[in-house]
């Protein structure tokens, strides 16, 4: 069993109790992540570590060109966050998962658990899975096993909890490192299973720190923003959208959504909501209940029709995006072809 090293990580005994059963498990093909109450079931990775030969991944290709593999997806996807998003799965999947085995963390040099960290980080950064976040946390014990485990990776590991919605993990980092200035998270807020069409949004309340969650029809929604207040072109695009009437009498019934990322930003986003009372945010949950989406750069204006994007503008520059946005509201509201 992969235990837990002295007190230098520190994410909770109770948690990491519940971690560690985890990952002594065979088989990493039903691995069930407990944390309180909350199950979380991770889909499979590949074979047991009983199986995994100790041979470098792909025969000679080292840990490092694998890393390096997955920062070229990175750059040669920027367009495009579900091509990203799959392309690295997919490699890190092949290439490197089986080097996480415990046996094999112990016996990789501090050069090649950096990158291993590195590279979890960076595919739970784009892809947002949860097995990776299990597989980050592992490098972690292990960097920390070596007193190589250094506050900036904590910021990491904290980050992979937020984006990968595990709250219990985050605010366990959180309130056991108060020096590191994490944010401690609301609760999770209960909601009834999505169905066909149906997705969950993350509603923050107006002056307690706290979460809602609001059924969103998919089906019926015609605009969907990304936005974020910490995004300069997003201030801009409201500040453009507020004082244009036109603007924002068409923009009133859209969908204005703060995208997944690792950080909460929670005071941020209340404040926005109570300078822009009618472009309020609310959390996307996952990129995965979203798959029409191609892109989750802030700001983007998806025109939807049946659930289906029919148009897209991205970005605001200083000239603005007021024609485009003409432009896909003509496309949204033109009748299809029969």
């Amino acid at each position: 069993m992969f235990s837990m090293p002295s007190s230098r990580l520190n994410i909770g005994a109770d948690t990491m109790k519940a971690l560690t059963r985890s990952w002594s498990m065979q088989k990493l093909g039903k691995l069930v992540l407990r944390m309180g109450s909350a199950v979380v079931l991770i889909a499979s990775l590949g074979a047991t570590a009983a199986e995994t030969s100790t041979e470098t991944p792909a025969g000679s290709v080292s840990i490092e060109a694998h890393h390096k593999q997955l920062k070229d997806i990175e750059e040669s996807t920027r367009d495009d966050a579900r091509e990203r998003a799959r392309r690295m799965t997919e490699a890190f999947d092949r290439d490197l998962a089986a080097v996480y085995a415990p046996e094999r963390l112990a016996v990789a040099s501090d050069e090649e658990l950096e990158e291993l960290f590195q590279a979890a980080s960076r595919v739970v950064f784009y892809a947002h899975g949860p097995a990776h976040a299990v597989l980050l946390l592992r490098t972690a014990l292990s960097l920390d096993a070596r007193s190589t485990l250094t506050d900036e990776h904590r910021r990491d590991l904290y980050r992979a909890w937020v984006v990968t919605r595990q709250f219990d993990a985050a605010n366990a980092l959180a309130r056991m490192h108060p020096g590191l200035q994490l944010q401690v998270l609301p609760a999770i807020p209960t909601a009834d299973a999505a169905g066909a069409g149906r997705v969950v949004v993350w509603r923050p309340a107006d002056d307690a720190e706290a979460l809602s969650a609001q059924a969103v029809e998919q089906d019926v929604l015609r605009i969907v923003v990304l936005s974020h207040p910490r995004c300069g072109f997003s201030q801009r695009a409201i500040a453009a959208i507020e004082a244009d009437p036109v603007l924002s009498a068409r923009l009133g019934d859209a969908l204005w959504l703060a995208p997944p990322n690792g950080s909460l930003d929670l005071r941020d986003i209340q404040a926005w909501n109570r300078a822009h009372p009618g472009a309020r945010l609310s959390y996307a949950v996952a990129m995965d209940d979203w798959p029409q989406f191609d892109s989750w750069a802030t700001p983007v204006f998806y025109f939807m029709r049946e659930g289906r994007v029919v148009a897209t503008v991205t970005g605001w520059p200083r000239e603005g995006r007021a024609r485009e946005l003409h432009e896909a509201f003509a496309q949204m509201d033109a009748p299809e072809d029969p």
